[in-house]
């Protein structure tokens, strides 16, 4: 599970009067079938289709379905007309973007806090997704540590590169109740941070700062004060061009048995500036900085308000 914070929330979109073709005073029709699935999610509709009916509205719509549920549809007719049961989902005129964003980030399991809000986000299964990308810069991450079940899942890898190459591979490290031992105490022992050399990568690596990719990176490698199980957290500190963030090892805390809960010790991300210069990556979407694809919609399964 994912939990993230959200830059859309369901005041940014209005149905529209009923019997009418408009939209509500200060809202805009949605214009695009992408816009309209991103729409679905955030007012909690139950099911997303699309349609080409002369006899229901134009564009986005939103639907009853059965018993309490709702549907939203993206109607392609270029006409349409007034049904009943129908009304047109319409959204906020966007905003000035601002020049940077100061946020919460993602803690615990991949789940986000956007604006207060909760978001439940399945993130693909042993693949590296996306999160952040610029002209420079590349962030990936992947969400590998799941319980048997399958409905939990936690942050695993993170990956930096500059200039489409690999700089830096950061992985959670397994943690056992029992004192650490073999490692000096400059070495990160909480968690995995190895440096990228054309695939060459360092044994261990040392608390200290580091410059990556001719600078489109600093890593700050350090010792928080913190304890996860019978050692201190390491914290990362990752400046970029155009984001900076911090990740650091965490306990599944939804378990209270402590073996249960040290078992998936995963990373934890805390994001602590983005800029308006980022080009792509599920982290810029999710908090509106680039227009929300479909397939980053369909991973969110549930908005707690």
């Amino acid at each position: 599970m994912l939990l993230l914070t959200f830059a859309h929330t369901h005041a940014d979109y209005s149905l529209g009067p009923v019997n009418t073709l408009d939209c509500s005073t200060g809202y805009l029709a949605i214009a695009t079938e992408l816009d309209c699935q991103a729409a679905q999610v955030f007012i909690g509709a139950d099911n997303f289709g699309t349609a080409s009916i002369s006899i229901y509205p134009s564009g986005c719509l939103r639907q009853p379905g059965f018993g309490e549920l709702y549907n939203v549809y993206w109607n392609s007719h270029p006409a349409g007309a007034v049904q009943l049961d129908s009304e047109l989902l319409c959204k906020a005129p966007p905003t000035p973007a601002p020049t940077s964003a100061s946020t919460g980030g993602m803690f615990g399991d991949p789940i986000v806090l956007i604006h207060g809000h909760r978001i439940k986000f399945q993130m693909p299964v042993h693949e590296k997704s996306l999160m952040w990308a610029d002209d420079t810069i590349d962030v990936l991450a992947a969400a590998d540590l799941m319980t048997p079940d399958k409905k939990s899942q936690w942050f695993s890898d993170f990956i930096l590169l500059a200039n489409k190459m690999k700089v830096a591979h950061i992985q959670r490290r397994e943690i056992t109740l029992a004192p650490a031992t073999g490692d000096a105490d400059d070495d990160a022992k909480s968690l995995s941070v190895a440096f990228l050399n054309q695939d060459i990568t360092t044994a261990r690596t040392k608390l200290g700062t580091y410059d990556l990719g001719n600078g489109a990176f600093r890593l700050k490698l350090q010792r928080g004060a913190q304890m996860i199980g019978p050692m201190r957290k390491d914290v990362v500190r990752v400046n970029g061009t155009s984001i900076s963030f911090s990740l650091s090892p965490e306990r599944a805390q939804k378990f209270s048995n402590d073996l249960k809960a040290m078992k998936y010790v995963h990373l934890d991300l805390r994001i602590h500036t983005m800029q308006t210069t980022v080009k792509a990556g599920l982290l810029a979407e999710l908090y509106g900085l680039v227009p929300m694809s479909a397939k980053t919609a369909s991973l969110i399964s549930s908005l707690h308000m």
